[in-house]
Formats: structure tokens, sequence, C-alpha cells
């Protein structure tokens, strides 16, 4: 009976120690299994990508300096941008764009912070990919781009050009309006943007169109008093040879002698009555006033007695006339009437 329990205790004192052994055995495993997983913590899982490029088994400043090689593809690539003819070669780096290369290295290695300590460990013990897929993400700045268009803007500003009238060698002329352009800043910015995003080679701004304040077509009947010359120079025929301008925009309209009883006509005018004449013309620029005092100095210089008494004159409805300004230009006239009346009667 002795022998049998010294059996019995020995069966147990070996699976005792068997036990024992089992447990440091998987008490070692399992510290082996961390300080492996601890020791391999930098380093990318197997099958993990960034912008399509394997980044596994990867430590983190390799993988970044692979990665940031591939974003300088992007990043220096040529873009080619176009508006009215003019054209610029720039790169994305030059318009402010950047890589978050450093980010899509550090959301890299956390996929492995996503997994279990034994899904990470087998993974990394046997190499066996994970197949992860990530972005390198690329940055557009707005401000960067805007100001490349504001420094391209001069050069594809044309401004737009009014209709005027002009001295050219003693004859009248005419100057052609036409449209001017600049770019459309919020627009074009925009289009750079959106190219940059889908990563381009070229693109096509937007250009807006001026149009001129005052043009060829609404000039109308003019007439133009020249100060220095008893002439008086209408452009009533504008419309009527419209067609016969030459290549550089020039109108040439011949002089006319002065046209004494139109010159009183326009002066008895009403200002209301010749507001209405001269609206939409450009006689609208030397104001009422201006015209009034242009018109008595044409008639001064004819020195006709029946066109000076219409100076002399006055009435409710021409205000303008009694401007101090006009006023001296009109016993300026009549004083030069009487000066030719006296030198007349002299002679004879």
């Amino acid at each position: 009976m002795a022998r049998a329990k010294h059996r019995r205790g020995g069966r147990w004192l070996i699976a005792a120690v068997t036990l024992g052994a089992l447990a440091v055995l998987s008490a070692g495993t399992a510290y082996a299994a961390y300080r492996y997983d601890a020791s391999t913590s930098d380093r990318i899982l197997e099958g993990v990508t960034v912008g399509g490029v394997d980044v596994g088994g990867m430590k983190r400043d390799e993988a970044v300096r692979t990665l940031r090689e591939i974003a300088e593809e992007t990043l220096y690539a040529d873009l080619v941008v176009e508006a009215a003819g003019h054209t610029w070669s720039v790169t994305p780096a030059s318009l402010g764009m950047t890589a978050d290369v450093e980010g899509a290295v550090a959301r890299a290695i956390a996929v492995a912070d996503e997994m279990s300590f034994a899904s990470r460990v087998y993974h990394r013990l046997r190499n066996v990919p994970v197949g992860a897929s990530l972005d390198l993400p690329f940055v557009s700045q707005r401000s960067g781009v805007k100001a490349f268009v504001q420094q391209s803007f001069d050069e594809v500003a044309v401004p737009a050009a009014d209709a005027r009238f002009a001295l050219v060698d003693g004859e009248l002329v005419t100057r052609r309006s036409h449209s001017g352009q600049e770019l459309a800043v919020r627009a074009a910015t925009d289009r750079i943007l959106e190219a940059l995003g889908q990563r381009t080679g070229e693109v096509e701004v937007p250009v807006r169109t001026l149009e001129p304040t005052v043009t060829t077509a609404s000039l109308g009947q003019s007439i133009v008093v020249d100060l220095s010359e008893n002439h008086l120079y209408t452009t009533e025929a504008f419309r009527a040879y419209s067609d016969h301008l030459t290549p550089d925009g020039a109108l040439v309209i011949l002089r006319w002698s002065v046209d004494v009883p139109r010159l009183v006509d326009l002066w008895r005018r009403s200002d209301n009555e010749l507001r209405a004449l001269t609206k939409g013309s450009a006689m609208t620029r030397a104001k009422l006033i201006g015209l009034r005092r242009n018109l008595a100095v044409a008639i001064g210089n004819t020195r006709e007695p029946e066109a000076l008494a219409a100076l002399a004159g006055d009435s409710e409805d021409r205000p303008s006339a009694r401007d101090p300004m006009v006023r001296e230009h009109i016993r300026w006239a009549i004083e030069r009437g009487r000066l030719r009346h006296v030198a007349s009667q002299t002679v004879n």
C-alpha cells in the first residue's frame, strides 16, 4: 500500500513539473513574441501601399525618402497655362502645392496598431501581406494660385478704348472704339486649381471682355468747335461713312465753312434742348456750360452782327448762358465784333 501511495505521489510531481515547464515555455514564447513585435514596430507591415507605391517592410525614414521622390515627380511636373494667346510654364510646387509625405508614412505605420497583438505578430513572423492601400495626399493652396493669376494679369490686360474725336495734322478724325480684355481672376484661379487636382499638363483660363463706355455707333451727330480757328468741324456724316474707315481706325472729315445760322440756332436753343441734342455723343464731355462757351467763341470768330446780336439776348430757359465763364466769353465775342466794326469804319 505504501508503494501505491509512492507511485501516485510521483505521478503528481511529474505532472506538476510538466505543467510548470509548459507555463515557462508559454511565458517565454509570449515574451519573445512581444520583444519581436516591439523590435519591428518601426517597420511598415508587408502589403501596405501609399499612392500605389509598395512601402511594406520599410522603416519610417526609408518610406519618407521613397515617397518624397515619388511626390516630386508630381510637384515639379510642367503645367502649361494659356490665356488669350499668352502662355506660361509653371509647376504645381511653384503654385504652392505640397504633398503630405510625413502624414502618409505615419498612417502606413499605424496600420499595424489597428490590428490585434496576435494578428500583428502573425503577419510579421510569416510576412503575410495585409493588403492595405493608402493615398498620398497633395494639397493645393488657393492663395498661391491666385497670386500667380494676379501676377499674369498685366500681361493679358488690354484696356477698352472709347471712340473719340481728334485733330491730326489739321484734320478732324475719329478714333474707333474697341473692346478690351482682362483675366477673370476668380474663374482663372478655380480653373487652375481644378487642373492641379486632376494632374493635367495644360489648362486654358478664361478672359473677360471689357466694353468701351463710348462706342463708335454712339457718337451720333456731333459738332466740334476749335477755339483757335474760325472753323466749325462737323461729324454728322460719321455714320454714313463708317464703312470707309482706314485700317488704323481713323476717318478723315473735311472742313466746311462756318455755318452761322446753325451756330445761332444752337445758341438760341434752351438748355434742355441742348442736353437732348448732345445726349449719347462725345459732346457731353464738355458739359453744357462748356458747349455754351464754345458756341460763344465760334460766334465771336464770325464777327457777324446778326450772330453777335443773338449772344446779347437773354432767356430764362438758357441758365447756362448766365454762367460767369460763359458771360466772359460773350463779352469777348461782342467786343471782337465791335472792334471789327470800328476797324471797318476807319478803313472806309
